[in-house]
């Protein structure tokens, strides 16, 4: 009898203690909570302060504020507009290597986020990744198709990435051309190509040669010359009926 009273009394203090545990298990949860959405609402005040800023150019300001907002709540779920517009901000400043990673930590909150593709593909195309700026505007257009911004941005990456891919192949071409084929070498000026060298030396010849490389076609001829010796004597008698 003894026994039963005493494990009953466990029991009931057991479960007095399971309770207790629990309320306070869910107090601590909701102080937590209440602190977040504090929290969250005064990182809003930030953003508002820094959206000011940025319409007054204030740009050191902006980001002084969207900083703040970050620090009270770096993952809410407006957090993402923080880590963009601060990256907006930085581009302004030319910041873009910080900027390139406050898009990126923009869109690892939230990856359906346009702005953030959008000011990643801006601080890409300043830092000279061009082709990493046409895959951000890209995606960017997809979230916000009617982004004029974005869209012209878009055409000017591509631009530079096909003039800089042309000017790679050029170099590389130029690296992989035999001796006798480079531009300079001697034997272009010398050997099988003394008509070029007799013509260049001649001064009145020279003088009216450079005048006439102006033209687009010599020049177009001059560029196969570089790579075809054959084409010297067809470009010296060119020159020479031009004259």
């Amino acid at each position: 009898s003894s026994y039963s009273v005493v494990s009953e009394w466990d029991k009931s203090e057991m479960n007095k203690t399971f309770k207790s545990s629990a309320m306070s298990v869910s107090s601590l949860e909701d102080q937590h909570e209440r602190k977040m959405l504090v929290d969250q609402k005064e990182a809003e005040k930030y953003k508002a302060k820094g959206n000011s800023y940025m319409a007054s150019r204030d740009y050191v300001a902006a980001i002084e504020a969207y900083t703040s907002a970050i620090q009270l709540c770096s993952s809410g779920p407006a957090s993402h507009v923080y880590y963009s517009n601060r990256a907006a901000a930085l581009c302004y400043l030319e910041r873009y290597e910080e900027a390139e990673a406050d898009s990126e930590h923009s869109l690892a909150l939230n990856p359906t986020y346009g702005k953030a593709h959008a000011r990643l593909g801006l601080s890409r195309f300043f830092m000279g990744d061009y082709r990493g700026a046409v895959d951000a505007y890209s995606t960017a257009l997809e979230y916000d198709p009617d982004n004029a911004a974005s869209k012209s941005y878009l055409a000017k990456a591509k631009s530079r990435l096909k003039l800089s891919q042309s000017n790679s192949n050029k170099l590389e071409m130029s690296e992989t051309l035999p001796q006798d084929k480079q531009v300079g070498n001697s034997d272009i000026i010398h050997g099988e190509d003394e008509t070029l060298e007799a013509f260049m030396r001649n001064p009145q010849m020279s003088g009216q040669a450079k005048k006439m490389m102006d033209n687009p076609e010599m020049q177009r001829m001059a560029k196969r010359a570089m790579a075809d010796p054959s084409m010297v004597e067809t470009m010296v008698s060119a020159m020479k009926e031009m004259m």
